[in-house]
């Protein structure tokens, strides 16, 4: 007894009519066979696509597609600096600033609010800043818990870096007026960036 060989292709199956002659016809192209051919050639072109898209990966999109070019348009925005959307899951989720040595040592606003409302706000806060000669870097990362009104906060030092290996922590945190504020124990400038779990 001879096997039927798949062919990768999206055959059509065909349905048999009570009288139709041909479906009692066997062997290879036979009537009889017709509807197991197409069954079989289906199942490999299925077989052999699947296991092709595996390997497969964005970058593998063709040109001219809507990805690509949504993918580009934000490309080109982002070198030209006139990106305005958000690539976080909710509008305004992170917030950044600098603040230079000459301001540093008095609190200094994010605009941070603490107050979470009715859900509560965790808030991660890396900082990272160096002397006016440059030689002196210090780092600190911060997780933040605020709550339900603006009389209720928390920050916990999670780590904290200074020249030579030293965990010194030069940032001090406040809040005024509701409002998460900034500041260093020495003249310093620096970089804040908070990410939230909700919009800060």
């Amino acid at each position: 007894m001879a096997y039927l060989s798949a062919v990768s292709s999206l055959d059509n199956v065909i349905q048999y009519e009570i009288d139709d002659p041909t479906q009692t016809i066997g062997g290879a192209g036979g009537g009889a066979n017709a509807q197991a051919q197409a069954l079989l050639n289906r199942t490999k072109y299925i077989y052999d696509n699947f296991f092709n898209r595996l390997t497969q990966t964005l970058d593998n999109v063709p040109e001219g597609t809507s990805y690509k070019r949504i993918q580009a348009a934000i490309a080109d925005a982002l070198n030209g600096g006139s990106y305005k959307g958000n690539l976080m899951p909710y509008t305004g989720m992170m917030k950044s600033g600098t603040v230079t040595s000459t301001n540093s040592t008095t609190p200094q606003s994010t605009g941070i609010n603490v107050n979470a409302y009715e859900y509560a706000k965790d808030v991660l806060l890396m900082l990272s800043g160096h002397n006016a000669t440059g030689d002196a870097t210090y780092t600190a990362l911060y997780h933040l818990r605020f709550g339900y009104d603006g009389n209720y906060w928390q920050a916990t030092l999670l780590s904290a870096q200074s020249p030579g290996g030293g965990t010194d922590n030069k940032f001090a945190l406040s809040v005024v007026s509701g409002v998460l504020h900034i500041n260093t124990t020495s003249a310093i400038n620096f970089r804040w960036t908070a990410l939230g779990n909700y919009t800060l």
